[in-house]
């Protein structure tokens, strides 16, 4: 009887490792930026960072007076990179944060 409950408990827990749960993985490689400020942060930080295009990921936008701001992540990078696009497509400021 312990060899059959051990053995249950066995199977029980394996069967949680195979394809339980599903699990999403972004890689910049499959980000494409979906606007104009999108792309020109995208294109200023893989500058700023000697890096090309696929080892940037642009993770959120958001309205910023005229214009927008964009932050984005870069491979290699200790932490997250914020650009100001103006309304006319035009990066007015790329840094880390």
């Amino acid at each position: 009887m312990p060899r059959f409950l051990l053995l249950s408990t066995a199977i029980l827990t394996l069967a949680g490792c195979v394809g339980g749960g599903v699990r999403t993985t972004v890689s910049a490689a499959q980000e494409v930026p979906g606007d104009d400020a999108g792309a020109a942060c995208h294109a200023a930080v893989a500058s700023a960072v000697g890096r090309s295009g696929n080892d940037v990921l642009i993770y959120d936008r958001r309205a910023a007076g005229d214009g927008v701001e964009v932050r984005a992540t870069a491979a290699g990078e200790n932490g997250p990179w914020r650009c100001l696009v103006g309304a006319d497509g035009t990066v007015t400021s790329v840094a880390p944060l």
